[in-house]
């Protein structure tokens, strides 16, 4: 039922009937049978006799559920942990409603915690080798996502509200009040940015993203970005943000040289309420610093 909401549905491009008339809608097909399988509360059937090996999951995104469902067939006692307190990961916090509703997102988890799976959330594993010896559990499997975004190094003087991302879904939930009917720039090219600028027109708000390279450096779908234009969303390439003072906000109209993205020296600013920095996600990984045998990439 997820899959079939917000899968990018690679298969149907490659599908070889497009060559004879067109492709097979298989996204449509497994988001039927998910919501079948959730209407008549099928369960999930294995029949793995239990191997007394015990798995700690840290992180319940998407990666750390699909590893508990496999490691839970496997005949595997599985336990995930989650900082969060909703289980779901970027499904929870970075997917809006209008493309994964909730209940549909909580039903699936649901038939996993039937499995046999436990899930313990507003849990931050802070010492990895402490929490595998202390739970004595035979491995551990890392899922733990990039739900942070890179904190930009330009010049504000908070004339514009700022927030990123993740914290835009968190707080819109709460009180969308200051994102609505206002002039909203978003900052990033990725799928969150696209994401919550559709949210932004719903709210009745002005949308207008800006990204620093070109259409292949965009890391977004081709068919996400036409959608966003389809709802009146301004998607402008070649613009990184130079500073935000007095109310606006200057961009550096950018270049692709070699695959890398370079200043030009011109200059432009728009006028904005709100800015949502959606460029660059990353991960939390710090607490993996004091196990042996792991690097830290750091660029």
């Amino acid at each position: 039922a997820i899959m079939g909401r917000v899968w990018v549905k690679p298969c149907e491009t490659g599908c070889n009937r497009n060559h004879i008339e067109t492709t097979v809608n298989i996204h449509a097909v497994e988001r039927y049978i998910g919501d079948e399988a959730i209407a008549q509360k099928w369960p999930v059937r294995f029949e793995a006799k239990p191997t007394g090996k015990k798995v700690l999951v840290v992180g319940a995104g998407p990666g750390g559920l699909s590893a508990a469902y496999h490691l839970a067939r496997l005949g595997h006692d599985v336990e995930v942990v989650d900082a969060g307190k909703q289980p779901g990961g970027l499904m929870w916090t970075g997917i809006p409603d209008y493309r994964l509703p909730k209940e549909i997102l909580n039903a699936e988890i649901d038939r996993i915690v039937k499995m046999g799976v436990k899930i313990r959330l507003n849990y931050k594993v802070k010492d990895i080798q402490q929490e595998k010896t202390a739970g004595n559990f035979d491995a551990v499997y890392l899922s733990i996502g990039a739900q942070l975004i890179h904190d930009e190094a330009f010049p504000n003087d908070g004339s514009v509200l700022t927030t990123d991302a993740f914290a835009f879904f968190r707080d819109a939930k709460l009180n969308n009040s200051p994102f609505l009917k206002k002039k909203v720039v978003v900052y990033g090219g990725g799928k969150l940015a696209l994401y919550l600028s559709r949210m932004l027109k719903r709210f009745g708000s002005e949308a207008a993203v800006y990204f620093p390279g070109d259409k292949k450096l965009m890391p977004a779908y081709d068919y996400e970005t036409e959608d966003a234009l389809a709802e009146g969303v301004d998607v402008q390439l070649y613009r990184s943000i130079n500073k935000v003072e007095n109310k606006k906000i200057t961009l550096e109209v950018t270049k692709v040289e070699k695959g890398k993205v370079v200043g030009t020296g011109v200059f432009e600013t728009v006028d904005a309420d709100v800015l949502i920095n959606a460029n660059k996600q990353e991960a939390d990984s710090g607490f993996l610093r004091a196990v042996s045998g792991i690097k830290i990439n750091d660029d």
